[in-house]
């Protein structure tokens, strides 16, 4: 009896190791080179990526001029750093590459735009300290009480929906409210559907999307529509919202749902874009990267990927920055009194 067990545990030892050892001969690769790494990212974004024909994008003449600057024993950080050009040809802040020493994306939606937002001129002139708070959203009665104005930093800024319902009913005397997203950089698109839904009555069509349906850059989808639903208390008295060129991803959604909605007037410059939300793929040598793997629409078919238009475009004036003014927050006032 002795003997057999011995035997069952020598018979069971040998079929641990081997099967140990089948397991390494399946799954134990050689390490990626860099040619290798370099490769699959430049294959995976020309099958994945949606904005190529959009952008003008030649990929193809990318491989070419990339592929020699990439060697097996270049350093991490000169491999690194040549993917990261590579990726910025996208010109997309929702692209770019982390390694386990660093992480780049892309911020060239703002550069070289104006900054068109002071936030001391908010705690300054407009707010006399730093107003109301109220869950993610800052909020001050401005031009004599007759105009609400709200502040929202980040749409990952979570909130309740008695937060902003507290606030439409704090300003119910006022002419109209001023929602203000720039300098937004986005966040959950959720929280975009959270606030619009107060400013419509009716079920409305706001967004449109399609994905990559294969590995042609002109292959897509068809159009999903997004409906937003009306919910809760309703204002129905003038709206403007203001944006700047770092209004970005879910800051331009919002953008494009207000501009669908009754009695809303975007104000300020166009917003950055980014309306393709992003998606992410692990390269061979572990590192990760993101790039835009949809593409979001207005009702009408019109994809704003490089910035959404304000219905009136008004940029903020030097000197009345000097003097404490913000003409963007001044014009807003003007549409909603009719001054």
């Amino acid at each position: 009896m002795r003997m057999t067990n011995i035997i069952t545990a020598i018979v069971f030892a040998v079929l641990i190791l081997i099967s140990g050892s089948c397991r390494k001969s399946f799954i134990e690769k050689p390490p990626a080179t860099k040619k290798d790494v370099f490769e699959y990212m430049w294959k995976t974004l020309d099958e994945r990526y949606t904005f190529f024909a959009l952008k003008n994008i030649d990929w193809d003449s990318v491989h070419t001029v990339y592929s020699p600057k990439i060697t097996n024993d270049m350093s991490d950080k000169a491999f690194f750093d040549t993917l990261s050009l590579m990726i910025d040809v996208l010109r997309d802040g929702h692209s770019g590459i982390n390694s386990f020493f660093d992480e780049h994306k892309n911020v060239n939606f703002f550069f070289n735009s104006p900054e068109n937002f002071n936030e001391r001129l908010l705690t300054d002139t407009y707010f006399k300290g730093y107003g109301n708070r109220t869950g993610a959203f800052y909020h001050a009665a401005i031009c004599d009480g007759k105009v609400g104005y709200i502040y929202y930093g980040s749409f990952s800024y979570g909130f309740t929906d008695a937060d902003f319902e507290y606030i439409l009913q704090l300003y119910s005397d006022a002419d109209g409210l001023i929602i203000d997203v720039r300098n937004n950089f986005g966040g959950q698109v959720n929280n975009v559907y959270k606030i619009a839904c107060h400013f419509t009555q009716t079920r409305v069509a706001v967004l449109g999307s399609r994905l990559k349906s294969g590995p042609g850059h002109h292959e897509l989808t068809g159009i999903t529509t997004t409906w937003l639903e009306p919910s809760g208390s309703y204002w129905n008295k003038p709206v403007c919202v203001l944006t700047n060129r770092k209004t970005y991803s879910a800051g331009s959604i919002f953008s494009i749902v207000m501009q669908e909605l009754p009695n809303v007037t975007v104000v300020g410059d166009s917003t950055g874009g980014g309306l393709g939300l992003p998606i992410g793929s692990e390269l061979p040598n572990g590192w990760q990267m993101h790039y835009a793997g949809s593409m979001i629409l207005s009702p009408a078919g019109i994809c704003h990927e490089q910035g959404v238009p304000p219905d009136i475009e008004t940029d903020m004036n030097p000197v009345a920055e000097e003097n404490g003014i913000d003409s963007i927050i001044e014009k807003a006032c003007d549409v909603i009194l009719g001054r």
